[in-house]
């Protein structure tokens, strides 16, 4: 399995994100959390959909303002 399918516990995901636990269940209430699976009970993430969730939360470029 590579490292891209394996899931990650909340908090692997946590860590890896640079959020506390704490955090990222509070993201998940308000529904601005990155999707995950639940397994036995338990949420799980997919690395490589972390990082598809980050890319998105990028901020646009800004256009130049002409002075």
């Amino acid at each position: 399995m590579s490292t891209q399918d394996r899931l990650m516990t909340l908090q692997e995901c946590a860590d890896y994100l640079g959020f506390t636990a704490a955090g990222l269940y509070q993201m998940r209430y308000n529904g601005t959390a990155p999707l995950g699976y639940k397994v036995g009970g338990k949420v799980r993430y997919r690395r490589s959909e972390l990082d598809a969730w980050l890319e998105a939360q990028r901020d646009a470029p800004r256009e130049a303002t002409v002075a």
